[in-house]
C-alpha cells in the first residue's frame, strides 16, 4: 500500500504548495534562532521579553483578526502576508549596518512577524481541505505537513548554527527573507485553484470568534485536552526559546553548540512524529499524557547532563514525547467536529496557547534570574511531567472503548 506522503508528494499542485510550506516553515525556525541570539547578546535573560511580544500578537491577530481571515481570498493572504515577512524581516539587518540595532527593533521586527504567521495559519488551514477534498488526500497532506513542521525544528537550528559559525549572527536573517519571497511566489502563481468555492451566507465575525468558546464549553474532553495543551506549552516555550540558549551560553559553549542541542530536539520530535503515526493506540489518552510525562523528564535531565554529546541526548529524548500527544489531540477534535466548528476550536486554541506562552515567556525573567537557567529550565519540565502524570490519572475516565 502506498504511503499517504508519496501520494502526496504525486500531485503536482500538492507537491508546489508542500514546498512552499516548507521554505517558509525552515525560514521561520532560522529567524527565530537568530533573533533570540541576538537579543541575548544584547539584555541577556531579558531577552524573554522578544517571545512574550511575540505570543501577545498571536493571542491579538488569534482572537480578532483570525475572525475576519476567511472573508478573504485565502491565496491572496498566504501571499501577500509572506511577502511583507520577506520585507520585515530584513529590518535587523538595516539596522545593525547602520549602527541602530537594539531590543526594541528586534521585538519589533518579532511581533510583526509573529503577527503576519497568525494571519497565514488560518487561511492555510482553509486552503488543505480544498486543495485535498478527499479524506485520503487530506490525511496525507496534512500528515506531511506536520512532520514538515517538526524537521524544520531540526534543520533550522543546524542551519542557523552553521551559518552563524562563518557568518555574523544578523547576516542569518538573508535566509528567511529568501525562503518568504519563495514561498510568496509559489503560492501567488498557484492562482485560483487555492480559493474555496464560494458560500451563500457566512455567520458574522463576532459569532465565528465566539463560536470556538461554545465548544469548549459543551466538549468536556476537548475542553480538557485544550487546557493540558496550554498549561504544558509554557513552561515548554519558556525553557526551549530562552532556557536553552542561556543554558548554552551560562556553560561556555557557542551557537553551534546550541544548534546541535535544538537538533537533538528537533530530530526527537522527528521521530515521535513517525512512531506515533505508525498505529492507532488502543489507550490514546493515556498514551498522550505518557508523551508529556516522558518530555518533561528528559527536559528537567538536560540541565543536569555533564556534557554536551549527554545533554544533546537528553534533548532527543525530550523531544520523542510531544507527538504523541498532538497527532492524538488532531484526531479527536477531527472525530468530534467538522467543518466550521472544527476551525473556530482550532483558532481558539492557537490563542489561549498564545496567551499561555505569553505568560510564560512574561514571568521568564523572574526566575532566570532568581534562580539561574538550569534550576528554571528543570522547574519547566517538572511542570510539563506534571501535566502528563495528571492527564494520566484522568485518562481512564477519558477513554472510549
Amino acid at each position: 500500500m502506498q504511503h499517504p506522503f508519496l501520494a502526496t508528494l504525486r500531485e503536482p499542485l500538492l507537491r508546489r504548495l508542500w514546498l512552499a510550506m516548507s521554505a517558509t516553515t525552515l525560514g521561520d525556525e532560522v529567524q527565530r534562532m537568530a533573533l533570540v541570539w541576538l537579543a541575548i547578546g544584547l539584555v541577556g535573560a531579558d531577552a524573554a521579553f522578544l517571545p512574550a511580544a511575540q505570543h501577545a500578537a498571536v493571542l491579538t491577530i488569534g482572537l480578532i483578526g483570525g475572525a475576519f481571515a476567511d472573508q478573504w481570498r485565502p491565496r491572496l493572504v498566504m501571499a501577500v502576508t509572506e511577502a511583507l515577512r520577506a520585507a520585515i524581516v530584513l529590518v535587523p539587518v538595516a539596522a545593525w549596518l547602520t549602527g541602530h540595532l537594539t531590543l526594541p527593533v528586534l521585538v519589533a521586527t518579532a511581533v510583526s512577524l509573529a503577527a503576519l504567521r497568525a494571519l497565514f495559519d488560518p487561511a492555510m488551514q482553509t486552503v488543505v481541505p480544498v486543495v485535498a477534498p478527499d479524506p485520503a488526500g487530506l490525511r496525507g497532506l496534512n500528515g506531511l505537513l506536520d512532520v514538515t513542521t517538526r524537521t524544520a525544528r531540526l534543520a533550522g537550528p543546524m542551519l542557523a548554527g552553521m551559518l552563524g559559525a562563518v557568518l555574523p549572527v544578523v547576516h542569518i536573517l538573508l535566509v528567511p527573507a529568501a525562503a518568504s519571497l519563495a514561498s510568496a511566489t509559489v503560492i501567488a502563481r498557484l492562482g485560483a485553484r487555492l480559493d474555496p468555492p464560494p458560500r451563500p451566507s457566512q455567520a458574522s465575525p463576532w459569532k465565528r470568534a465566539l463560536q470556538g468558546w461554545a465548544i469548549l464549553r459543551r466538549d468536556r474532553l476537548i475542553r480538557f485536552l485544550v487546557l493540558a495543551n496550554a498549561i504544558m506549552l509554557a513552561p515548554w516555550s519558556l525553557a526551549l526559546a530562552i532556557g536553552l540558549p542561556l543554558l548554552v551560553t551560562q556553560r561556555g559553549l557557542g551557537l553551534p553548540d546550541l544548534a546541535l542541542l535544538m537538533g537533538a530536539y528537533g530530530m526527537g520530535d522527528v521521530l515521535g512524529n513517525v512512531l506515533a503515526s505508525a498505529r492507532i493506540p488502543r489507550r490514546p489518552y493515556l498514551q498522550m499524557f505518557t508523551g508529556y510525562l516522558w518530555m518533561g523528564s528528559f527536559l528537567a535531565a538536560v540541565t543536569v547532563a555533564p556534557g554536551l554529546p549527554l545533554m544533546a541526548t537528553a534533548a532527543l529524548l525530550a523531544g520523542l514525547g510531544g507527538p504523541f500527544f498532538f497527532l492524538q489531540f488532531l484526531a479527536t477534535v477531527q472525530s468530534r467536529l467538522q467543518g466550521a466548528e472544527l476551525t473556530a476550536l482550532l483558532r481558539l486554541r492557537l490563542a489561549i496557547v498564545a496567551g499561555a506562552m505569553m505568560l510564560g515567556a512574561a514571568i521568564g525573567p523572574l526566575p532566570f534570574h532568581a534562580l539561574g537557567a538550569a534550576t528554571t529550565v528543570a522547574l519547566c519540565g517538572a511542570l510539563i511531567a506534571f501535566v502528563g502524570a495528571w492527564g494520566m490519572l484522568r485518562a481512564p475516565r477519558m477513554q472510549r472503548p
